[in-house]
């Protein structure tokens, strides 16, 4: 373990000493992101090791073999999604690092069981207070979505509740507008009944008065 240390001490201090490898020509252009590339251009000055430009990644770059990619706490990480994916982690030499992926249900019980496990876990400082923050968080998440629920059964309840009395209110339209018309109806019934009592002894009269005229025409009139 102390070899293991000090190699982990000796990568630190060639790391701050090496030099950043970025594409060639990064700075001239916006589009081009700061990342390394080889270069292939047969007349590159940069892919020839010209003195004057930018170094490339060498062996003489490397870090010790032994502590390559290790944490800086030394311990090897291993990447999680799942519960399942715990029984394998070895707590000596080990430490897991959570997916981001993982959403905040799987990572708090993810937490729980890693603390119960004493396994390290790489990406947190302290892990129990991480796993408070995740679960008073997750409470106020559950809390918010119960009252939009609620809020939303109210709105509905509210607006079937309105469709309710919108229907009763065009029911009793309807009837008072059927009661109205027969109303109508039936004063109009009474007003052709009116009419034709009333012109039942005219019709008589006219009877008599063409009857009289055929009896005058049928009279033999003396020479």
């Amino acid at each position: 373990m102390k070899s293991t240390q000090k190699l982990l001490r000796t990568r630190a201090r060639m790391k701050a000493h090496q030099p950043l490898f970025v594409v060639k020509e990064y700075h001239k252009s916006a589009r081009v992101k700061m990342r390394w590339r080889a270069q292939r251009g047969i007349h590159s000055g940069h892919r020839q090791m010209h003195r004057g430009k930018p170094a490339q990644p060498t062996p003489g770059f490397g870090v010790p073999k032994a502590v390559r990619g290790l944490h800086t706490s030394g311990l090897q990480p291993v990447l999680v999604h799942s519960l399942s994916q715990l029984d394998a982690v070895n707590v000596q030499t080990q430490g897991i690092v959570i997916g981001a992926t993982v959403g905040m249900r799987k990572k708090m019980y993810i937490l729980d069981a890693a603390v119960k496990k004493n396994i390290t876990i790489l990406q947190k400082k302290d892990a129990p207070s991480t796993l408070e923050h995740l679960r008073s968080s997750f409470a106020l998440r559950v809390k918010v979505k119960k009252d939009r629920i609620s809020i939303k059964t109210k709105k509905e309840a509210e607006k079937s509740k309105r469709a309710e009395e919108k229907k009763k209110e065009e029911e009793k339209k309807k009837e008072s507008s059927s009661a109205t018309t027969s109303v109508k109806t039936g004063a109009k019934e009474s007003s052709i009944e009116d009419a034709v009592f009333h012109e039942g002894p005219e019709s008589g009269k006219e009877k008599k008065v063409k009857e009289q005229l055929e009896a005058e025409k049928t009279i033999i009139k003396p020479h």
